[in-house]
């Protein structure tokens, strides 16, 4: 694999689980992931991408790849391609309660149609405290305060003369 020759020992994966394909891929990947579990950590995100709740059968989908071996329950764009935020969330946080996951949203919701509040304490023990990041749950309650604080680090990167 060429990412060993760069030094990488773990991989995220995120896979796409829908009602066209199937868990197939993730059980691709779990194969693979056996088959190098000597070289590298392989973790798999099981991850709607087409999405999930407009598309009958597709949670039932991602529960079968919870319950083969993906590590991670994903969720995409709760209100620009399921229609509904709080169902998709409630269907996220609920996978990932009911088999102890972790949860990798991923938001690219424009303005306030990703900004709605997801609830107190419903973030606790899916990942490590702190910003969102690799392992961590990334809820919209937060993303305002989370994006100034980033966008100041990525200006001290990206400055090497220092703060702004």
């Amino acid at each position: 694999m060429q990412t060993l020759k760069y030094g990488v020992l773990h991989i995220r994966s995120h896979v796409d689980v829908d009602t066209e394909i199937g868990i197939a891929n993730i059980e691709g990947v779990i194969a693979t992931r056996e088959a190098l579990r000597d070289l590298v950590d392989i973790q798999i995100v099981a991850f709607p991408q087409s999405g999930m709740l407009v598309r009958a059968g597709t949670v039932e989908l991602l529960e079968e790849a919870l319950q083969q071996g993906a590590e991670v329950i994903g969720g995409l764009d709760p209100s620009a391609i399921d229609r509904d935020p709080k169902g998709h969330l409630d269907t996220i946080f609920g996978l990932a309660e009911k088999y102890d996951r972790d949860i990798d949203i991923h938001l690219h919701e424009p303005g306030q149609l990703g900004a709605f509040p997801v609830g107190p304490g419903k973030t606790s023990g899916h990942g490590p405290p702190g910003p969102p990041g690799p392992g961590r749950t990334l809820t919209t309650d937060r993303s305002q305060e989370w994006a100034a604080e980033y966008r100041g680090t990525i200006r001290n990167v990206s400055d090497p003369g220092g703060p702004p």
